[in-house]
């Protein structure tokens, strides 16, 4: 991938002056974006042109379902509509307890504290599949189930 996008780069630069602005464009990109994003990408306040890029794929999605014949949604609600109150109901859940922050930013949810909790039941929509160990291996696929070299499954 690396080498290919150094290879286009690096031919539309040989033959600049015969290259329109879009193919210079086109084929260095994936060398030249890199580099501006570390650059300059905290500088990008627009936010029109993230609602173009995600508009974008809202289009091609609706084609796509109009193809296999569903109906197009009546409301779109989009994430990035919604971050403040998001950041603030995670913000809520690692206070509670019941999510944990790790070093590199990221939030994961603590179902065994949540499903500790006297007041909470976390297979609520399942309550018959708690523990069921079989629906978990299942559920969760190659994150419960290692394979050792000599074949035997073992549940993680």
């Amino acid at each position: 991938m690396h080498v290919k996008a150094a290879l286009a780069a690096n031919s539309v630069i040989k033959n600049a002056e015969r290259a329109t602005v879009d193919e210079f464009l086109s084929k260095t990109q994936d060398v030249i974006v890199p580099q501006l994003d570390a650059k300059l990408g905290s500088t990008v306040t627009n936010t029109e042109i993230f609602r173009a890029c995600s508009s974008y794929w809202e289009r091609q999605y609706d084609q796509d379902m109009l193809k296999l014949n569903v109906l197009p949604s009546t409301i779109t609600t989009r994430v990035s509509e919604y971050v403040p109150e998001i950041v603030d109901f995670v913000d809520k859940i690692v206070k509670q307890g019941y999510a944990y922050s790790t070093a590199d930013g990221s939030v994961y949810f603590n179902t065994a504290k949540f499903d500790n909790d006297p007041k909470h039941d976390y297979a609520k929509c399942q309550p018959w599949s708690k523990g069921n160990m079989e629906l978990i291996e299942d559920g969760e696929g190659s994150l419960t189930k290692a394979e050792d070299r000599d074949g035997t499954l073992n549940v993680l």
